[in-house]
């Protein structure tokens, strides 16, 4: 009798599970409708959701609100591990707000896209049970720095044409990912190799790269093989209806966009050289002016000499304590040598682009903002750091060593859109009486045609009137991918020249750990041209010499 009852008890466990799945499935007839769609006595029970229909800010702003239930200001599991928006649609303007509602969701599981005209990077970060990401449509562009600190994501697979991507880093910490696959064609391609991914087996390419900013990590695909491939009239497709919408409202792809159809209509094997031209031409209404970030550089207004003075640029003297910590800590003195001025601060170049590893995709690091203290929390945590922090590093040095410098942060003209700017520094040669370039992210520094070394400012006027610049045959990303003068300089620096800022005061601990600056900023920006920070136009100032009693 009793085991007849105990089999009785396990069939009825068996027949209703405590836990049923609870699938959904929604067709929105009218954007900004999806709450209405859901009963609220549902929210809380849907294990996987899919969606039809276009959606808007409303509708993205419930669904950060079912994957992020917060519960004393903490953000608590819920039950919807599948996402699926393969057939949603949303424009490029949306997608900031579904990286807002991805961050941190921590029971989403699977994730699936249709078409999608932009990803921003950094959309999926910290999220402990994401596993697969799925773009089952075709992708406009995609950002670098797209996936973070994921500790159970197996693979990312794009199933169509992928447009344009970001920059090199494409992935980092993803212990368990084992590889990327493109399985259509993709035409501008930046992905460098993965970082922090022990497990990852690599890229799966089974469709046609155009383009490839990284040949040896992958190849740029060989003609035979593009005219092989069967699906070039939908990616053409796509490719046209992209660029008009994603141009018509985004002042960053105005400039993008253009060089990475021209690269599609030139590689492709139904569309010859002498129709690109044309092609162009009918992607984009005449009021658009296609420039490259070099175009845009030569075009900005010059700057205007007004005999500006104040604030005065004053620099930390190596007594100052933190300085004096610093030069100890690291024996400064043995790693700049005794040579002339231009060996030490060589030396100085090379010793902190070693010194930790360049990641853009670090959070900053948790301690004060000077080089002993984000060195130690760096080696403790095993990280790296951003540019910012690497040229706040090496100013530090070189002031420690008697060596007037700035950290020299450099904005694009669209700042306020583009968030990939970067950070170098300029270093005071007295030998030469002028400030010279030193980028320790990218070990890189810069010649004229003679020999003679250059200040960012200088390097901006020549990109702008066509002069000759010698990129450093060594300049190297974290040792593993060489930097050319067409991509450091003529595109990524041409596109981050258009605004430079300095402190008013160079020293140690320039920054607090809010992100504050502890002195006055100085930018140097095009005459007429509207910056966050106050400005001149006064490039005779911005680079005027340091303290007579500095430079002796």
């Amino acid at each position: 009798m009793k085991s007849k009852l105990l089999i009785c008890c396990i069939a009825t466990l068996l027949a209703f599970p405590v836990a049923q799945a609870k699938r959904v499935k929604v067709t929105l007839k009218e954007a900004g409708t999806l709450s209405q769609m859901i009963s609220e006595k549902d929210r809380g029970k849907i294990t996987e959701l899919s969606i039809a229909g276009t959606l808007n800010t409303n509708d993205f702003q419930f669904l950060y609100d079912i994957c992020n239930s917060v519960v004393d200001g903490e953000v608590t599991d819920n039950k919807l591990h599948t996402l699926d928006l393969s057939n949603a649609n949303f424009d490029a303007s949306n997608t900031e707000l579904l990286r807002k509602m991805l961050w941190n969701a921590k029971s989403l599981r699977h994730i699936i896209f249709g078409d999608v005209d932009k990803v921003y990077g950094h959309s999926f970060t910290k999220m402990p049970n994401l596993e697969t990401v799925e773009f089952r449509g075709n992708v406009g562009h995609i950002d670098g720095y797209m996936f973070n600190s994921l500790p159970k994501l197996r693979a990312i697979t794009f199933e169509k044409a992928v447009i344009s991507t970001g920059g090199s880093q494409f992935v980092y910490d993803c212990p368990a990912l084992e590889q990327v696959v493109f399985n259509g064609p993709v035409f501008c391609l930046g992905f460098g190799e993965a970082i922090e991914c022990p497990n990852f087996k690599g890229y799966v390419v089974n469709a046609p790269i155009l383009e490839s900013s990284n040949p040896n990590v992958i190849a740029v695909t060989d003609s035979a093989t593009n005219c092989a491939y069967k699906g070039w009239a939908e990616a053409y497709d796509f490719l046209e209806k992209w660029a008009i919408r994603i141009t018509e409202n985004d002042e960053f792809f105005k400039a993008l966009v253009p060089e990475r159809v021209q690269v599609a209509v030139v590689a492709a094997p139904e569309i010859g050289m002498d129709e690109a031209a044309a092609r162009l031409s009918e992607l984009f209404p005449t009021e658009y002016k296609l420039q490259s970030y070099l175009d845009i550089l030569k075009e900005a207004a010059d700057y205007e000499r007004t005999g500006q003075t104040e604030p005065a640029f004053t620099y930390a003297e190596p007594t100052d304590s933190i300085l004096t910590r610093t030069r100890e800590y690291f024996n400064l003195d043995s790693i700049a040598g005794n040579g002339d001025d231009i060996s030490r601060i060589m030396n100085l170049l090379y010793w902190m682009h070693d010194l930790l590893p360049h990641n853009g995709s670090v959070a900053w690091p948790e301690c004060d903002y000077n080089t002993v203290d984000i060195y130690e929390f760096c080696k403790k945590n095993d990280r790296g750091v951003n540019c910012l922090f690497l040229a706040l590093m090496l100013n530090e040095a070189l002031l420690a060593e008697g060596i007037p410098a700035h950290y020299v942060s450099c904005q694009p003209r669209d700042y306020d859109k583009d968030s990939d700017s970067h950070v170098i520094c300029a270093a005071w040669s007295r030998s030469l009486n002028k400030w010279i370039w030193v980028d320790p992210t990218f070990c890189a520094y810069v010649k004229d045609e003679n020999g003679v070394l250059l200040h960012p400012g200088e390097v901006r006027e020549r990109l702008r009137d066509g002069r000759p610049l010698v990129l450093n045959e060594d300049a190297n990303w974290n040792h593993q991918e060489k930097q050319t003068k067409e991509y450091y300089l003529e595109e990524y620096m041409a596109k981050n020249l258009y605004v430079m800022q300095v402190s008013a005061h160079s020293g140690s601990n320039s920054m607090s750990r809010n992100g504050n600056t502890n002195s006055a900023i100085v930018a140097l920006a095009p005459k007429g041209f509207k910056f966050r920070h106050a400005t001149t136009t006064d490039d005779e100032y911005f680079w005027q010499a340091p303290p007579k009693e500095l430079v002796k």
